[in-house]
């Protein structure tokens, strides 16, 4: 039998709420991919900056040691560029933060039910839990439900 409903039980501190999670349907899932795609290009671009700054300050470490100053001081300058790029890049990162934190409630709301789903999302508003905790407990109680079956 293939079972779309998990009833499963999520803790908060000392408080326990029982809630009933179930698949959500391809159109919901559609709705929520796109809106998320329009945030793919900026944190790629951020981590690829990332990943090239890590590169370069491993580089100049390399080359101060090898008392290489001349290459060194290039090497500075590349990453204070890199550094730069990612600093005016934060404003927009901090927007798409907040809107997939945002799709993330919205798909919490569709994945849960039952009598204490407005008691956990008054809960996790209160104590300032990202949905994406949320979301990724309730991932894991889903699959222990999936294997207990």
């Amino acid at each position: 039998m293939i079972s779309t409903k998990h009833n499963i039980s999520i803790s908060i501190d000392d408080k326990t709420f029982k809630i009933t999670a179930h698949e959500i349907t391809a159109q919901q899932q559609k709705k929520l991919e796109s809106k998320f795609s329009k945030h793919t290009d900026e944190i790629k671009n951020v981590q690829k900056l990332s990943g090239k700054l890590a590169r370069l300050n491993e580089r100049y470490g390399m080359l101060k040691e090898a008392k290489e100053t001349k290459e060194a001081l290039e090497v500075l300058t590349k990453i204070e560029a890199i550094e730069e790029e990612i600093e005016k890049a934060m404003p927009t990162l901090k927007t798409a933060s907040d809107e997939i934190e945002t799709i993330l409630n919205e798909r919490l709301l569709m994945l849960i039910d039952g009598d204490d789903k407005d008691e956990l999302f008054e809960c996790v508003k209160e104590k300032g839990i990202s949905n994406k905790i949320v979301f990724d407990e309730i991932a894991k109680a889903i699959q222990e439900s999936k294997e207990k079956k």
